[in-house]
């Protein structure tokens, strides 16, 4: 407990504010195009549900009846900006993903008393920091309709998290508490990352391989980050 005093007296102090204002500035010029789930309105995706009228001629004396074809459902391909709010809503559910990893490994290492002081205190700074633009993400509206279960998810998981950190920061947790508080968040973090993958892949019919590549260089970003929060 006594790296957990240190920590949360120093969080209260003039070195939060100035630890915050320097992490917040580097992980955010990094913000992964978060901007592009916030409050404008991008377009939604067009979804065309058909069907296709036949006239079939008959001979003069009748009059020609239509028939109708079984309706046909096309699935969208994302064109070059709903693509980017995909990938904008699938770098949130990771960045929520990575903040939950990052302040577990800050609990263990404060705990092992490899995290002390101020150290202690710029790493859960940092873990703050790369939560918060995906969690103002998810307060927003949900870009896209198809997004909604993911959206709704995300909001409880990143304030969920946001919560553990509050807790954490006034003393009303410590750091052996942590992992118990993260655990059921783990959970619904690994859900709402792969209802966005399913959507995704399903409903916008996009190339599994450009999700990945999406997946490869947000974790990438996600790890300089978090790097930098453990001083590593």
């Amino acid at each position: 407990m006594a790296g957990t005093h240190a920590l949360t007296s120093g969080i209260r102090g003039h070195s939060l504010a100035k630890g915050s204002r320097w992490l917040a500035a580097g992980l955010c010029a990094s913000a992964l195009g978060l901007a592009a789930c916030g409050a404008e309105e991008p377009p939604q995706a067009a979804i065309t549900l058909g069907v296709t009228m036949v006239v079939t001629l008959h001979p003069p004396t009748r009059t020609p009846e239509p028939t109708l074809t079984a309706p046909a459902t096309e699935i969208p391909t994302p064109g070059p900006q709903s693509e980017q709010t995909l990938k904008s809503a699938y770098e949130a559910a990771l960045t929520v993903q990575s903040a939950e990893a990052l302040l577990e490994e800050v609990a263990a290492r404060i705990q092992d008393g490899k995290l002390a002081g101020f150290t202690g205190l710029v790493a859960v700074a940092a873990a703050q920091a790369m939560l918060s633009p995906a969690q103002r993400a998810f307060e927003q509206p949900a870009p896209l309709p198809e997004l909604a279960p993911v959206w709704e998810q995300g909001a409880a998981a990143a304030g969920a998290l946001a919560g553990v950190v509050e807790r954490w920061t006034e003393r009303k947790i410590g750091a052996s508490d942590v992992p118990a508080e993260l655990e059921p968040v783990r959970a619904q973090i690994a859900e709402m990352e792969l209802a966005a993958r399913q959507i995704i892949l399903d409903r916008f019919n996009l190339n599994p391989a450009r999700l990945d590549e999406w997946r490869a260089a947000t974790l990438r970003a996600l790890e300089a980050g978090r790097r930098q929060a453990l001083g590593e």
